[in-house]
């Protein structure tokens, strides 16, 4: 479940993730645009785009030989 790996704050207009695990924050490291807007131990996401997050994090998490070349 999503909420092991992050705290999340639903603001209305935006909502701020707190990567709480290092399999989270490896992906946020690797995989998120370099730009990320952050505020204090969160990254601020726009509603539109949260559903993508979630399903690229749970498929990093569920099979992560898609995304580690080693």
């Amino acid at each position: 479940m999503i909420t092991e790996h992050f705290a999340i704050q639903n603001h209305g207009s935006v909502i701020l993730l707190e990567p709480l695990t290092e399999q989270s924050k490896h992906f946020v490291d690797n995989y998120l645009a370099d730009d990320l807007q952050w505020w204090c131990d969160s990254f601020v996401c726009s509603p539109g785009y949260f559903d993508t997050l979630v399903n690229g994090f749970m498929r990093y998490i569920n099979e992560p030989e898609e995304f580690y070349d080693d």
